[in-house]
């Protein structure tokens, strides 16, 4: 179920325009307990989300979908992360020899072209 509401009386004014702070409300009932979570949308956004009942639930199964993808993706990574040894310095360190070797890959073969 999507619903949702204007919060009471908070304008915007960003670069001359007033602008609504609306939000759209989601409420998941698949799981044991149930989830609200409140999104800011801009006001043509939300307008046209609440004008059409078939495109509230298209946006709440996306957000759901999204939700629930980048959770699932978040326990993957704690996952194959847990027994490992690597600090973050580490982590940095390899960052930067990566970057070094594609950046000296790219200038090698930009090189062939002008010779």
């Amino acid at each position: 179920m999507v619903t949702s509401s204007t919060t009471g009386g908070e304008r915007k004014e960003i670069n001359g325009l007033r602008k609504s702070k609306k939000e759209l409300k989601i409420c998941s009932r698949r799981f044991i307990k149930d989830i609200k979570q409140t999104i800011e949308l801009p006001e043509e956004i939300h307008a046209l989300i609440e004008s059409d009942p078939f495109l509230k639930l298209v946006v709440e199964r996306i957000i759901r979908e999204d939700v629930v993808s980048y959770v699932l993706s978040i326990l993957t990574m704690d996952k194959l992360t847990e027994d490992s040894k690597l600090t973050e310095e580490d982590i940095i360190r390899m960052d930067e020899e990566i970057k070094k070797e594609i950046r000296r890959r790219i200038e090698d073969e930009i090189n062939r072209w002008y010779q």
